[in-house]
């Protein structure tokens, strides 16, 4: 009986220690022209101002996360970028696959309820159909 107390209690420890580690980060990048848009821990400090950024984009759908409602635009590049547009604006489905003369700007932001989370959204200033 001992040895399959010793067995059990050396298993579960292990499984115990097992599940209470915690895997290292991994940090996943996503380049739009010039910006670097990275998922990570917690940024520590602030990027500060960042220029308005201009493109020809191509509205391709929409998405939210947590805290906004987005949209989703393919760059001449052929990387993708999710914009929160302004206030009470969204594209309808007819826009979709149609190209658009935009401005932008790059926040960072904190997520909600979580002011440790910072990451960076695009925000849409100005855009305008051009086909």
């Amino acid at each position: 009986m001992t040895k399959m107390y010793k067995f059990f209690l050396i298993a579960g420890a292990t499984l115990i220690s097992a599940a209470c580690s915690t895997p290292p980060a991994t940090e996943q990048t996503t380049t739009v022209d010039s910006i670097s848009l990275a998922t990570s821990d917690p940024v520590e400090e602030p990027i500060g101002d960042l220029p308005e950024h201009s493109d020809i984009l191509t509205y391709i759908g929409e998405s939210e996360n947590e805290d906004n409602h987005l949209s989703i635009f393919v760059t001449k590049k052929q990387d993708t970028i999710s914009m929160v547009l302004p206030v009470n604006q969204f594209l309808a489905e007819s826009d979709k696959n149609h190209l658009f003369s935009a401005v932008w700007e790059v926040r960072m932001l904190t997520s909600g309820g979580d002011s440790t989370h910072k990451y960076e959204q695009a925000y849409l200033m100005k855009y305008k159909r051009i086909n």
